[in-house]
Parts: C-alpha cells; structure tokens; sequence
C-alpha cells in the first residue's frame, strides 16, 4: 500500500525526519501495561488520529478476533481507544490502562497485549512512511491482513489526521515540530509549500 498522493517538495524544505524512540527493557514485577519503549516519538504527534483508530480496531481483533464499526474515541479527557465489546483504554506516556472492562474481570496478559501492540507500533514506525507503517506494524502484531485492518478503520472514518489530540496524557509534554507537520501536508496533502506555510501561520502554529 502507499499513501503519498505526490510530492511538491523544494529544496529548502526539511526532507529527513526519524523516529528518536529506543526499546527499553521493562523492570521485573512492572505494572503489565508498561510499554517497551523509553519514550512517545513526538513527530507521530501529527498522526494522533490515525494511531488512535489503528490501536482502537487492532486492540479489538487482538482481544476479540473481529473488527468493530462504533467510535474509536472514550469520553475522556485524557485520551484513549474504544473497544466495544471490551472496553475503554486509556493510553498514558508510560503505560496504558483499563478505564472499565464491559465484559469480565480484566487479565494482566490483556493488558500486556495492549502495551505490546502499542510498543510495537511505537518502535517500528517510520515518520517518512507514517499512514503505511502504522497500519502494516498494527496489522503484524494483531495477525490480521494489513487491507482488513486498513478498510475497518477507513470504514468508520478515518478524519483527518491533523484535526487535534485525541490521546491527550499520551502526547502530553511533546514538542510539536513545525517542520515535520509542513512536510506532511506537503507531501501527503498535496499542497504547495506556499499552501502549507500559509495553513501554518492561519493555525498559529
């Protein structure tokens, strides 16, 4: 699959962009949903909608072995990925947690599998190939075909991924980078470089 709709890039422009994040390993007798990773790569930031409806229908198939077709999003305020049929996670900087469980007692082995998807996202992600890669490491991890996954999230309206923070305590204390954000709606919009400055400065940002 790819996603680049085309590239009005000029030479000026900021071109290479690394996920900064390194594996970690996680201390014996660590609470089951601590991540795997030492820190939330600040860039995926601009791709928070997308993560989030990744990790709401990969997190489902893993726990449930089927997709879903209800809201990605929890009401509240610090952010997370509903699971209907399951519950609501609740994604923090270190570690991801239940926020309630619909259905049962919850298990430390659901929880670790959460933290592990969503490390493994984390760790593999690539912010020059950032829609692919988010959707092929979920696809990998949950063991579903990467064009199921793709479809169950487009299906329920993927939104644009620039439409603020849905996981607000997991990006909480990231720096946004400017440069990156232009050149992800230069390279992924199709908007000029004039076009992209101009959005910036209209946003604030």
């Amino acid at each position: 699959m790819h996603y680049c709709r085309g590239s009005r890039i000029g030479d000026k422009m900021k071109t290479e962009f690394k996920n900064t994040c390194k594996a970690r390993v996680v201390p014996k007798g660590a609470y089951p949903g601590t991540y795997i990773f030492d820190e939330v790569p600040p860039l995926l930031m601009c791709w928070s909608r997308l993560f989030q409806h990744t990790i709401s229908q990969a997190g489902t198939f893993v726990l449930t072995k089927n997709f879903h077709n209800q809201n990605f999003g929890i009401y509240k305020a610090e952010g997370g990925c509903n699971m209907p049929g399951f519950g609501e996670l609740v994604l923090h900087r270190d570690y991801c947690r239940w926020n309630f469980r619909s259905r049962g007692k919850k298990t430390d082995d659901e929880t670790r599998g959460m933290a592990g998807l969503i490390s493994h996202i984390v760790l593999n992600w690539n912010p020059m190939d950032p829609v692919n890669t988010i959707l092929v490491q979920a696809s990998v991890y949950a063991r579903c075909k990467v064009e199921d996954l793709k479809k169950a999230v487009e299906t329920n309206g993927v939104g644009n991924p620039f439409m603020g923070d849905p996981l607000y305590n997991f990006f909480y204390g990231s720096e946004f980078d400017r440069d990156y954000y232009k050149f992800c709606l230069v390279k992924f919009s199709d908007l000029t470089e004039e076009q992209a400055e101009e959005r910036l400065v209209k946003e604030g940002k």
